[in-house]
C-alpha cells in the first residue's frame, strides 16, 4: 500500500475508478477530494466518495501493509479467532480494533503486528456480519 508522507494521511474511493487514492481530504458543499502529489510534484484534486474516507492510522499489520480505519483485520491469538473493524475513537483520541460480539475494545496499538488486513468495510461489507 503507498500511504504519503505527510503528518495526517487518508485514503478515499476514487468517484471515476473506484480505486483507493491516498492524500488529504478536503471538501465543500458540493464535492470531497483528496488531495496529493503527483509523479511530476504537482497537485492533483481525485473526487472520492466522502463514505469512504479513512484515516491511515500510521501503524502497519503483519505484512508490512498501511492499516487505516474501515479496515478488517484478521486476529489470532492463543484464545480465539477475531475479525476485527478499525474504528477512531475521537473521545479518548486513539484507533481501537473492535467486534460487536465481544464487549472489549482493543488498542490497535497492542494488536497491529499480530493481524492481517483481509479487506475493508467498503469493498467487503459481507465481512461486517463477523464484527
Amino acid at each position: 500500500m503507498n500511504i504519503i508522507n505527510c503528518d495526517v494521511a487518508f485514503r478515499g474511493k476514487s468517484i471515476s475508478t473506484g480505486e483507493w487514492v491516498y492524500g488529504v481530504p478536503v471538501s465543500n458543499s458540493r464535492k470531497t477530494c483528496i488531495v496529493r502529489l503527483n509523479d511530476s510534484d504537482e497537485l492533483t484534486s481525485i473526487q472520492v466518495i466522502p463514505e469512504t474516507i479513512g484515516r491511515f492510522t500510521e501503524l502497519y499489520d503483519k505484512k508490512g501493509n498501511g492499516i487505516c480505519v474501515g479496515d478488517i483485520l484478521f486476529y489470532r491469538n492463543i484464545y480465539r479467532n477475531m475479525f476485527l473493524q478499525v474504528k477512531w475513537i475521537n473521545y479518548f483520541g486513539m484507533f481501537t480494533a473492535e467486534n460487536n460480539k465481544i464487549p472489549e475494545v482493543i488498542l490497535l496499538s497492542n494488536i497491529n503486528r499480530k493481524v492481517e488486513i483481509i479487506g475493508n468495510i467498503h469493498d467487503n461489507p459481507e465481512w461486517l456480519e463477523n464484527v
